[in-house]
C-alpha cells in the first residue's frame, strides 16, 4: 500500500500534496449520507491550490466503512480522478471535523476563516504500525486562514501574539493520534 501524501506530512516535506475527501454536514462528526467532492491538495513551501477531480455518492453507517479504500476506490474510480486511483490505491487516514466561519475584511479586501472545534474522530490504525489509538482527539486551538489578493494581512491579526504561520490540522491531529508533540 503506498501511504505518500501520509509520510510527506509526517516528514514535513517543502512540496507536499494529499487527497482529501471532503462533505458538508449540519452538525460536527456527522457521516456522509449524499455527495462527496474528492480534491488534490498540493503545496509547495507556502504556495498551496485544490483542485476538484470528482463527486461521488456516500453513504455509511459507522466510522470504520470510512477506512475501506474498496469503497474509495469504487465511488471514484471511474471519475477524472481515475488514472491516480487506478495507480495507487487510496488509503483513508483520518476522519477530522471541525466548525468554520467565513468572514470578509473590507480594509485589507481579504476572506478570513475562523476554524474552531477542531477534532479527529478516526484514525487508520494501520498508519500508527497498528498500535492502538484513541478514539477521539480534539485541538485546543483557533485556526484563521487568510486568503488575500496581496500579503496585506488585516490589522487586527498582525497584532495576535503567538500567531503562527503555516498550521496544520491535518498534521496536528496526526501527532495527536500517534502521541507525538510537535
Amino acid at each position: 500500500a503506498d501511504l505518500e501524501a501520509y509520510r510527506q506530512c509526517i516528514d514535513g516535506e517543502f512540496i507536499k500534496k494529499k487527497v482529501r475527501a471532503r462533505w458538508y454536514a449540519d452538525h460536527p462528526g456527522a457521516l456522509p449520507e449524499g455527495p462527496v467532492n474528492l480534491e488534490i491538495k498540493r503545496r509547495r513551501g507556502n504556495a498551496t491550490g485544490k483542485e476538484l477531480c470528482g463527486t461521488g455518492q456516500l453513504v455509511v453507517s459507522k466510522p470504520d466503512e470510512l477506512f475501506d479504500p474498496g469503497r474509495w476506490n469504487n465511488i471514484f474510480g471511474n471519475s477524472a480522478f481515475a488514472p491516480l486511483v487506478l495507480a495507487r490505491p487510496l488509503i483513508p487516514v483520518l476522519w477530522s471535523c471541525y466548525r468554520r466561519r467565513r468572514y470578509y475584511d473590507p480594509w485589507s479586501d481579504a476572506r478570513l476563516s475562523l476554524d474552531d472545534c477542531i477534532q479527529g474522530l478516526a484514525f487508520n490504525w494501520y498508519c500508527n504500525a497498528g498500535k492502538p489509538v484513541p478514539h477521539t482527539v480534539r485541538l485546543n486551538t483557533i485556526v484563521i486562514e487568510v486568503k488575500s489578493p496581496v500579503e496585506l494581512h488585516p490589522p487586527f491579526l498582525q497584532q495576535l501574539a503567538g500567531a503562527q504561520r503555516g498550521f496544520s490540522k491535518y498534521k496536528r491531529l496526526i501527532a495527536a493520534f500517534s502521541g507525538n508533540q510537535l
